[in-house]
């Protein structure tokens, strides 16, 4: 539901309008994402684009000095937060767009 509310300027009167919005088409979504797994799905998808997009500069991390396995955990861990930032709406909508 989405509510407009207006100002007369003239009479100094409130106008209010209620207006439904329609739910996102699901026959936009597709069937793989359409289960419990979507979460994990998009997930694994971001963390693997992620990767090979940024692959030279993971690299460049993996090769610093003070690089080890604390630091390795924490990366991945932060790609994988990085697929949070996404709406379940958004998230379906790029894994879409990529298949």
């Amino acid at each position: 539901m989405d509510i407009d509310i207006d100002i007369d300027p003239e009479s100094n009167q409130q106008h209010s309008k209620i207006k439904t919005v329609e739910p996102h088409p699901k026959t936009l979504l597709p069937e793989e994402l359409a289960s419990t797994s979507d979460d994990k799905t998009f997930q694994d998808y971001y963390v693997q684009l992620m990767t090979s997009e940024f692959s030279d500069d993971l690299d460049k991390l993996r090769q610093s000095k003070d690089f080890n396995e604390k630091s390795l955990y924490l990366l991945i861990q932060g790609l994988k937060e990085g697929a949070k930032m996404y709406s379940k709406e958004e998230a379906q909508i790029l894994s879409a767009n990529n298949q």
